[in-house]
């Protein structure tokens, strides 16, 4: 899919047309598995663009917001929040998602906590501020 848009960006800034036939294979760009595929690329690009947000603002600093819950169907879930102060000094909060966990032990929710951010690219080191309701991380 990522191939797909980042073809159509680079035709649509050239001007150049879509060209084909219309004997070539149909897609069915209504189908659940497309449209999951053009959520994922667009998800990328905008967690790509928080999280540069995020590591552009002063000394790359945040605080996590954390709190447990459990879904409809009985699946315990972390959400995860943080927040940062922009160059301008205003406070930005953003919602990263939620992280399905095993069990909401202590060092769990802690590890769960610091993969996720890990995975994000952003470390426990640059954290200045916590927040939890629920979880004593």
């Amino acid at each position: 899919m990522k191939v797909i848009f980042d073809t159509s960006k680079t035709m649509a800034r050239r001007t150049i047309a879509f060209q084909g036939t219309y004997q070539e294979k149909k897609y069915d760009w209504t189908s659940p598995e497309s449209q999951n595929g053009i959520l994922k690329v667009l998800y990328r690009g905008v967690m790509a663009a928080l999280l540069y947000s995020i590591k552009c603002s002063p000394g790359g600093l945040f605080a996590v917001m954390v709190d447990d819950t459990t879904d409809i169907s009985n699946v315990e879930q972390m959400s995860l929040c943080l927040r940062y102060v922009k160059d301008d000094l205003t406070v930005s909060e953003i919602f990263l998602g939620f992280i399905e966990t095993p069990s909401t032990t202590r060092q769990n929710m802690y590890k769960q906590l610091r993969d996720s951010l890990n995975a994000l690219g952003l470390s426990l080191d640059q954290r200045r501020g916590q927040g939890y309701d629920g979880p004593q991380i």
